[in-house]
């Protein structure tokens, strides 16, 4: 029925650990397990054959739920077959919630419930589950090595039940012990610890529930005699997994190696990021991912998750790129070399699907929960130091001072954010219906083109480079999608129009100048008062308006477009001469949807005849310079990748930009 298997034992897994982390009222974690048997059976059979026994017994497994907990189980249900595949599977699953609005089926069903255990359910498996989802004592583990990577202290155990590997990460109970530390930079680092270990512990269940699977189990372990003034959280190893930077080649922990050709194979690396996003991960360098199986990108140590929060698009491609173009990370450099894939549409995937998955109801049941546990095991939150930021700049601090502050804290932070992403989620939205854009922007340029660009609204960005929306132009999409700001991108095409008609004035100005009389000064002015123009419309500033004329190479420009005017061609006009110089000047400026626009106004005559020049005089080798030199695509070699948003960071290194 389809495509892919139900396994039957390991959907099982993941109904009780999603359902046991929403909670359903009046259950236990056996009587959850149970059910999640119950449905998993159910389920596989319905899959391999629907009938009308097997819905009668999927019916059944709801007969105790009250209406509350009948939404939450359904709601985990649909998530776990988001996939268009599932889509029959879906309507059938919903079939319960209609049946509920008759009382018969309640009573009939409350008098027939009998779950039997799955048969491929041993009681071994059943006990390593319920362990792995409760708090645990550190006298169950025994220890095996010490701590390899990362900042926060602990040592590697094995769990004496099962053999199963774990990294216990210790943090201290209370800020009296963390103040007790003489040394400023232990005491820093104590402090770090205990926010790093909390903030894992919250996120580690939503996780959970956004990346099931990709993220290991972690939970809090009481601590024995000798270390009562500790907590830790434990953390299961993976099996068969490396760390992301292992997998590339790279003898750095937190670096990948960019030539490295295998991350071509790597599946799910933008659900992790979009995980980190709408979590808040700060640190996701390829230290923090691991790829098991040889393919699959998993998550590991959420300890900077809740800092690293957005507000809005432009905060989020910012910081994100930020992170991915770190030299010591390396995800930008790889991106470029055509081996690591941040892909726009299963970035866009991804995040819509995790913001079905997550809600403002399961973020406050998460952070009560752990801060119940945490508070039974003897943690005081008083004097905790943690921060926050919404976007790339500087992180706020706030110093929780009771159990209030705390939950308050990072609920309220978390559930901002969740409503950021879904706005920032309609952009990206947008931008992954570009239709008529590069392999390379979709699969990772997108980032640093919105990062760098000055437009990050996305339909102005479109209609600025000329780019199509699922096959129309940015005004007829915005138009029939009925777009909110469709009166803005309207202006912004006005405003390209308007360029031009305060531009040629000035390239009538030239062409009336007898040819003998056009000298390098009267082309200079031309181009000053382009530069005049640009500034005046913001997008060049004062600083860089005057190195860009002080610089070498414009004054190259001003010589090349001279000698190309005064080219004796008579089928092409002065007017598209200009047109091809300016598409030229605005093409190395990094203006690429003015350098369009020239160039699409070149009559098609003319634009064939310079391309055709191109070809044939090629033994000329002077001529072939000033053609080469006036080509729309020409940019000097010492700074090919010249931009104006760059240029403001850097504003006194602008020579070699202009040819």
């Amino acid at each position: 029925m389809y495509k892919r298997e139900i396994t039957e034992s390991i959907l099982a897994k993941q109904l009780f650990e999603s359902l046991a982390l929403i909670g359903l009222s009046k259950t236990t974690d056996e009587t959850i397990l149970s059910l999640s048997q119950s449905l998993a059976k159910t389920l596989n059979s319905i899959s391999k054959s629907f009938s009308t026994s097997s819905l009668d017994e999927y019916q059944k497994c709801f007969s105790n739920l009250n209406d509350h907990d009948l939404h939450k189980v359904l709601k985990v249900l649909k998530d776990t077959f988001a996939e268009d595949e599932y889509k029959e599977l879906r309507n059938i699953i919903e079939l319960p919630l209609l049946d509920r609005l008759t009382t018969k089926f309640k009573i009939e069903r409350e008098k027939e419930l009998s779950i039997q255990q799955a048969p491929n359910f041993n009681n071994s498996s059943i006990e390593e589950l319920l362990r792995d989802k409760n708090v645990s004592k550190q006298s169950e583990f025994f220890q095996t090595g010490d701590k390899q990577d990362g900042v926060s202290a602990g040592y590697v155990a094995n769990e004496k039940l099962s053999n199963n590997t774990f990294l216990l990460k210790k943090f201290y109970k209370n800020n009296d012990s963390v103040l007790a530390i003489m040394d400023p930079a232990e005491r820093q680092k104590a402090q770090n610890d205990v926010r790093d270990a909390v903030q894992e512990l919250l996120t580690s269940s939503m996780y959970t529930l956004l990346l099931y699977g990709r993220t290991p189990k972690e939970e809090l372990v009481t601590p024995d005699e000798v270390n009562s003034d500790l907590l830790y959280i434990r953390s299961k190893f993976f099996e068969n997994a490396v760390l992301l930077s292992e997998f590339s080649g790279s003898k750095n922990s937190i670096h990948i190696k960019a030539d490295a050709k295998n991350l071509q194979e790597l599946e799910g690396f933008e659900k992790i990021i979009a995980s980190c996003h709408i979590l808040g991960e700060a640190d996701y360098h390829p230290g923090n991912l691991m790829v098991q199986d040889g393919k699959t990108v998993v998550k590991i140590d959420h300890g900077r998750s809740m800092m690293q929060f957005h507000k809005d698009f432009e905060s989020m491609v910012k910081s994100t790129y930020n992170i991915f173009n770190h030299n010591q990370i390396g995800y930008n450099s790889s991106i470029q070399a055509g081996n690591l894939s941040f892909n726009i549409e299963k970035y866009n995937a991804a995040l819509n699907q995790m913001l079905t998955q997550l809600d403002e109801y399961q973020i406050d049941t998460v952070v009560e929960k752990k801060a119940s546990e945490l508070q039974k095991a003897g943690f005081n939150p008083k004097g905790l130091m943690a921060k926050v930021r919404f976007d790339d700049e500087t992180f706020m601090h706030t110093t929780i001072s009771n159990y209030q502050d705390f939950k308050a804290f990072y609920k309220d932070n978390v559930k901002e954010n969740l409503q950021n992403m879904r706005r920032i989620a309609q952009t990206t939205d947008i931008i992954s219906k570009f239709s008529n854009v590069s392999p390379e922007f979709k699969n990772g340029r997108w980032l640093k083109d919105f990062a760098i660009s000055d437009i990050k609204e996305p339909v102005i960005y479109a209609s600025f480079h000329n780019i199509e929306i699922e096959g129309k132009s940015a005004l007829e999409w915005a138009i029939s999608n009925k777009y909110h700001a469709v009166e803005n991108v309207i202006k912004a095409e006005k405003v390209l129009k308007g360029i031009e008609d305060e531009l040629f004035p000035l390239v009538q100005r030239l062409q009336d100048t007898p040819m003998k009389k056009l000298t390098l000064k009267k082309v200079k002015q031309f181009y000053d008062s382009v530069l005049t123009s640009f500034e005046q419309k913001q997008y060049l500033t004062q600083q860089e308006v005057k190195d860009i004329q002080e610089c070498l190479d414009y004054k190259k420009h001003i010589e090349n477009t001279t000698a190309f005017i005064k080219l004796n061609i008579e089928s092409i006009s002065m007017v598209d001469k200009m047109r091809y110089k300016l598409a030229t000047f605005c093409n190395i400026l990094s203006l690429p949807s003015k350098a369009k626009y020239f160039m699409d106004r070149i009559t098609p005559e003319s634009l064939n005849i310079i391309q055709q020049l191109k070809k044939d005089i090629s033994n000329s080798s002077g001529f072939k310079k000033v053609l080469l030199k006036s080509s729309p695509n020409y940019k000097s070699n010492t700074h090919s990748t010249y931009s104006i948003s760059k240029s403001k960071n850097d504003s006194n290194n602008q020579k070699g930009i202009l040819m």
